[in-house]
């Protein structure tokens, strides 16, 4: 085992992605996830990991971006909302690529879009017995959600990319049931909340 790297077994990786705002300026957001297959002994939860994240202006860039880290990261699972404009891109950048035989993800809808919900998951995972780790790949993301307050959300969560790749992949997590088998990559030991 390289040094300064433990392994972690993950029951799943997951993705999110949070369109770049059109007509607006913003970057569009990607973010994996990895679920850990133990869970904590004194929570019975399973911890959550920031394991990559990324953003761009273009979202040909944003989702070249994503491929390879789901390729690197073994992230089959990908969540953006599909009634956006940003679908439209990516219906045309994913069939640049198969004509390319170039490697794609495959988006599905989120289970659940409601700012209001998703922010309950994620605080349920970052207040008391902290469950879900940011690391160093997820610092821009950490940084996000400090910047957010009561007021935003009565917003649209697609105003918020970065956040929004964030709760879409915590959502697929905690509102969808495992499926398949467990992923195993290299973590570093570090990490931060």
């Amino acid at each position: 085992m390289p040094p300064g790297r433990q392994r972690i077994e993950y029951r799943r990786v997951v993705g999110g992605i949070g369109w770049p705002r059109m007509g607006a300026n913003g970057a569009g957001y990607w973010c994996i996830l990895g679920e850990e297959r133990m869970p904590d002994a004194l929570t019975d939860t399973h911890t959550v990991r920031v394991l990559a994240s990324g953003s761009d202006d273009s979202v040909a860039m944003l989702l070249d971006e994503a491929t390879m880290a789901a390729s690197a990261l073994h992230c089959g699972r990908w969540s953006a909302p599909t009634n956006e404009p940003g679908m439209r891109l990516y219906i045309e950048w994913q069939r640049n690529r198969r004509k390319l035989a170039q490697p794609c993800i495959s988006l599905a809808h989120p289970p659940n879009q409601d700012f209001a919900v998703l922010w309950e998951l994620l605080k349920a995972r970052t207040k008391g017995a902290k469950a879900l780790v940011f690391g160093e790949q997820g610092e821009e993301l950490g940084a996000s959600l400090r910047e957010l307050d009561a007021a935003d959300m009565h917003s649209q969560l697609s105003h918020y990319p970065a956040v929004a790749a964030l709760l879409h992949a915590l959502g697929t997590i905690d509102l969808l049931q495992p499926q398949g088998a467990m992923t195993r990559t290299w973590h570093r030991g570090r990490a931060g909340y």
